[in-house]
């Protein structure tokens, strides 16, 4: 009995075995249906062996029911065809057997394969384990109930001891066949753990050799005292060499590794030799047969005895030479970025602002001491740094950019100023744009430029635009002021001509004294006239060696008559004044101009000063104060009031030609315009110095001469005396100025003849050529000019002399075009004196020439 137990189960051993092969297989994994037919032929051999060795008891009909557990897992693991194939097999085997109950046996295979098979379609196999506790239990009752069941039919030996044996052969069948059921189980599922074992290692070692050849590693293994290094095939790979070779010696080995790293390898070997590898991996160069350098690292490690000492040391390289090139790219990109960064002009720049609005800068390029004057490091440690450069009033104007930029994440440009670490002023435009990422914070990238010196730029630019604009003003004031000018020097021309002849015939004083007064007002007419032009520089003037002092004392007495009785008008004259050399109706002018600002702006009343000094000016005062001036010898004119003052915006444009601050009807706005170009005429200059509520000083710069002696100016008080009579042609197109020149020039004893055009002047002289002089107007209608007329009758008479008139100051100074230096040229309106001087002189010299 014992034996047959230990045979059978050996054969169920069996059985775990052969699932073990095909449950390992791969091929049989794809073909499910062989695998099925497979499964029922090993449970059908397995059957065959154990139905062969069957013990038969002398008392029983039947067999122990050990194949239960084969019969029924053929149908339960393979199905419907290991089941069939099962059953072809079983049912074989037991009608070889034969016996009285061969048919019933037959069937009970059939029946215990298909139940098998049944259970398997509403309990399936699982992977792990294959049979679970469930099916085990419902196989194991179904097999007992169909045993049970067989149990009437079959036929017993000496069946009238039947009733007495039945119920123990049944608990027999019953016990054997679940046992075998169980003992089967537990063998299909021990060898489906070994398969799955099997098949995860199997799988672990495809991944790792995956993992290895990805990861280009290979195994390098030398034992103690062997001049050998064993390589895997990833060693191979990695030195290049060829997969023949199954080892390589010591000394070729050495061969292949950078000599530059050669010694740094030794030093790890001999540690790990020492049972002291390195903990981290080790770096270092090889090179192969064909001269390419690769970048190997390496794990150390040293399989040592109990006693410690190193058997084997083993090695993981890994080739890194992909990395290491990425690494030394990358390295060069980030310096090459770094350089570019730090030689940009301008500060590259980068913030991070939290959501509760803190800011905190994550990086600045070098540059930002080139533009700020403070390190990188200040700027990463205090980013509070940038308010105090940055212009207060525009800092809350670049914190809300800098919020409306977090918010919307739109790009944002601004101009700004800042003080640097030195105090330099510099003008910075930043060009940023915003990003927010997933945690809330929003970084904001930027470039600082410095644009000082486009700002100056644009600056100079704009002044030069104004001082073009200002000349074209000038150019086009000059031009508007000249032609008045000539026309109101012709009526001043009339008047004065009048009233000249008017004071030769009244004999009565005062007459005579209403006449010189009225004279003496066409003269100032004519010097305002002249005025008007002096700021555009276009008025001739006449300067002369004058003390100013004296000047004022004198234009005091008539100038004060304009100042209302509330003004009290004083006077400092410093003692010993230097002489100046300027024009003395365009200086009286100058200071009237003065005067009357002064009285205007105090119209309450007030004191009025006017004072005089000597000044000496050296270059640093020319630089501090940046006048246009020369540094030497000046004499200062300042005219204070106690009036309103100017506000600074103001003073910069009070010297634009019609700027007034006065009412309309009140003021021109070409008297300090006419103050400023007659001083710069003069070779002088005008400054202003003004404080609201307290008053305004305008000083006048005058050079003064290096000589103290006066020159000498006599006026002459009567005509020039008439030795003799001359013929005299005159031409003047405005017929009251004409008929004012004919009666003073009659009344002096000349003979006139008159023309109202040069062209009619020319045609009477081609009729009448005795003429001893030319008086003659500049400009006139028709084709010749005064200049013209003068040329076209000296071609007929050479010796003919000529006296220029002209209203208008630019032509009254002109040369060439028919001019001669000896030609005389008078400015209108003319006093008699000077034009009969003027022609006795031009005379005088025709007949000296001859």
């Amino acid at each position: 009995m014992v034996i047959f137990l230990i045979k059978n189960a050996v054969f169920l051993v069996f059985v775990g075995i052969g699932i073990f092969g095909v449950n390992s297989s791969k091929f049989l994994t794809e073909k499910p249906l062989l695998r099925q037919a497979l499964i029922g032929l090993l449970m059908g051999i397995i059957v065959t062996f154990i139905a062969a060795d069957a013990y038969r008891s002398n008392d029983l009909l039947a067999p122990l029911a050990v194949k239960d557990g084969p019969l029924i897992f053929a149908g339960y693991l393979g199905g419907p065809v290991g089941a069939a194939v099962a059953s072809v097999i079983g049912v074989l085997i037991r009608l070889e057997i034969g016996g009285p109950n061969a048919l019933l046996g037959s069937g009970f295979v059939v029946a215990l394969t298909a139940f098998g098979a049944l259970v398997g379609r509403f309990i399936p196999a699982r992977e792990n384990p294959a049979i679970s506790g469930l099916a085990m239990f419902v196989l194991a009752m179904g097999a007992m109930v169909l045993q049970t069941s067989a149990l009437p039919f079959a036929k017993w030996s000496g069946s009238e001891n039947m009733p007495a044996l039945f119920w123990g052969v049944a608990l027999a069948l019953a016990m054997s066949g679940t046992l075998s059921i169980i003992v089967t189980g537990l063998m299909v599922n021990f060898a489906d753990n070994l398969s799955e074992t099997e098949r995860q290692s199997e799988i672990n070692a495809d991944r790792l050799k995956l993992a290895v050849r990805a990861a280009n590693i290979g195994i390098f293994k030398r034992s103690a005292g062997s001049q050998w290094v064993h390589f895997d095939e990833g060693m191979y790979r990695i030195f290049g060499i060829p997969t023949t070779q199954t080892r390589i010696a010591q000394n070729e080995f050495r061969k292949m590794i950078h000599p530059e790293d050669l010694s740094v390898l030794e030093d790890v070997l001999v540690q790990v030799w020492k049972g002291n590898p390195p903990s981290e991996a080790v770096a270092f160069r090889i090179r192969r047969r064909t001269g390419e350098i690769r970048h190997i690292s390496a794990y150390w490690a040293g399989e040592a005895e109990p006693n410690g000492t190193v058997q084997q040391v083993i090695a993981a390289y890994q080739d890194v030479t992909v990395d290491v090139e990425m690494a030394r790219k990358r390295n060069l990109a980030e310096a090459r970025l770094a350089t570019i960064t730090d030689n940009l002009p301008g500060v590259l720049h980068s913030i991070q602002m939290t959501p509760d609005g803190e800011f905190r800068v994550t990086y600045i390029n070098a540059f930002c001491e080139t533009v700020f004057g403070h390190p990188r490091e200040a700027f990463m440690a205090d980013p509070d740094l940038y308010r105090s450069l940055h212009d207060p009033k525009d800092w809350p104007y670049m914190m809300a950019a800098l919020r409306d930029a977090a918010k919307t994440l739109q790009p944002f440009s601004r101009r700004f100023q800042i003080t640097t670490a030195k105090g330099d002023k510099k003008w910075l435009q930043v060009h940023a744009s915003a990003t927010r990422f997933e945690s809330g914070i929003i970084q904001i990238d930027s470039i600082f430029l410095d644009v000082s010196a486009e700002v100056e730029a644009q600056a100079r630019l704009a002044t030069e635009i104004q001082v073009s604009s200002q000349a074209q003003k000038m150019e086009s004031i000059g031009q508007l002021t000249g032609g008045v000018a000539h026309d109101f020097n012709n009526l001043l021309a009339v008047i004065m001509g009048n009233l000249e002849l008017l004071r030769e015939v009244l004999p009565d004083t005062a007459h005579r004294e209403l006449i010189d007064e009225g004279i003496a007002a066409t003269l100032r007419g004519a010097d305002l006239t002249r005025n008007m032009l002096a700021f555009a520089r276009k008025a001739r003037l006449e300067p002369r060696v004058i003390d100013l002092n004296k000047l004022i004392g004198n234009a005091k007495n008539w100038m004060t008559r304009t100042i209302p009785a509330n003004v009290h008008v004083e006077t400092s004259l410093l003692a010993g004044l230097w002489q100046i050399e300027a024009d003395p109706s365009s200086t009286e002018s100058a200071l009237l101009n003065l005067m009357l600002n002064g009285r205007d702006a105090m119209a309450a009343g007030g004191r009025l000063t006017i004072e005089t000094a000597n000044i000496r000016i050296d270059e640093a005062y020319t630089d501090s104060r940046q006048v246009e001036l020369r540094p030497g010898r000046y004499v200062m004119l300042a005219v204070t009031d106690t009036g309103h003052g100017i506000d600074p915006e103001t003073v910069a444009e009070i010297f634009e030609p019609f700027y007034t601050t006065k009412g309309p009807g009140k003021g021109s706005g070409l008297g300090l315009s006419m103050v400023q170009g007659f001083m710069r005429q003069s070779g002088g200059t005008v400054q202003v110095y003004s404080e609201p509520g307290v008053g305004t000083t305008f000083k006048l710069y005058f050079k003064a001469i290096e000589s103290v002696e006066m020159r000498a100016t006599p006026l002459a008080t009567q005509s020039a005396s008439v030795v003799e009579t001359a013929r005299i042609l005159i031409a003047e197109d405005q017929d009251s100025v004409l008929q004012v020149l004919t009666k003073i020039l009659e009344a002096a004893g000349y003979q006139i003849a008159t023309a109202p055009s040069g062209d009619e002047a020319l045609e009477l002289f081609h009729r009448d050529p005795d003429f001893d002089l030319l008086l003659t107007d500049i400009v006139m209608p028709g084709g010749l000019m005064g200049t013209d007329l003068a040329k076209a009758l000296r071609a007929l008479n050479p010796d003919l002399p000529v006296v220029f008139m002209s209203g208008y100051a630019r032509e009254a100074t002109v040369h060439g075009n028919g001019l001669r230096p000896e030609d005389i040229r008078l400015m209108k309106p003319v006093q008699r004196h000077d034009i009969l001087k003027a022609i006795a002189t031009a005379l005088a010299g025709a007949k000296k020439g001859k």
